[in-house]
């Protein structure tokens, strides 16, 4: 499941869109980060934070999950 939230495209769906995917699938992700550590889930979370898609406001609450 996490490898599919991985490949999804952002940059393909319309700007507006993008930021409100991204936390659904950082949603998500940090559902399966609670069950079972991963490092590439992590991985993903600091991408999404540097990204420049989300705000700096959310970006730190992403911190969290790290």
């Amino acid at each position: 499941m996490k490898k599919t939230l991985f490949q999804i495209d952002l940059n393909s769906l319309r700007e507006t869109m993008r930021k409100l995917i991204l936390l659904d699938i950082i949603g998500v992700l940090a559902e399966i980060q609670k069950i079972k550590r991963s490092a590439d889930i992590s991985d993903y979370f600091i991408k999404a934070m540097t990204g420049g898609i989300l705000d700096k406001k959310t970006a730190r609450k992403l911190e969290q999950y790290l």
